[in-house]
């Protein structure tokens, strides 16, 4: 990742699992901040790395993305797209809210939402958007059950960068 970022000719990379698109359904439970019960609404989960909504266009609507910061030890840290901001409150303004996720409601914990990104379909640009909860792959403690991440490169001119990019893959 560090050679690919490197290169003149790449914007950004980064990585990610599942890539945009790809269709496999990683889910993560959760609940609202203010329910006591288990969770039990569903939401896709992709892990990803600093840089992933950059690299992949994605717009951020309110926050902040991943940082390198956002590893193991620190505070733990969601992004969730808006379709999923609307489930966990009415009117979307969900940063800064500690959401429970799977496992962590059973240690008492949550995850703090830093950021909302647009959403998008799960396989295919005319898909309804499905809430989707990003959780920085530092911070993965299974990331390994995930299996191998993919990489997210942007380049000025992909047809003539990709090459570049090839070589140092």
């Amino acid at each position: 990742l560090s050679r690919l970022s490197g290169l003149p000719v790449v914007e950004r990379a980064a990585i990610v699992h599942l890539e945009p698109f790809h269709g496999g359904t990683p889910v993560a439970f959760w609940r609202r901040p203010a329910e006591s019960t288990p969770p039990k609404e569903i939401a896709i989960l992709t892990l990803v790395g600093p840089g992933y909504f950059e690299a992949a266009g994605t717009r951020l609507l309110r926050g902040r993305t991943f940082q390198t910061t956002d590893r193991r030890g620190a505070e733990p840290v969601a992004i969730v797209n808006d379709a999923m901001a609307r489930l966990i409150s009415p009117d979307a303004n969900v940063v800064g809210l500690c959401v429970p996720f799977d496992s962590q409601v059973r240690r008492g914990g949550c995850s703090h939402v830093v950021g909302v990104v647009e959403s998008q379909g799960r396989s295919y640009l005319d898909d309804e958007p499905e809430p989707r909860v990003f959780l920085p792959w530092a911070q993965a403690s299974n990331a390994v059950q995930f299996g191998a991440p993919s990489l997210v490169v942007r380049t000025r001119n992909p047809a003539r960068d990709a090459a570049a990019v090839r070589a140092v893959l």
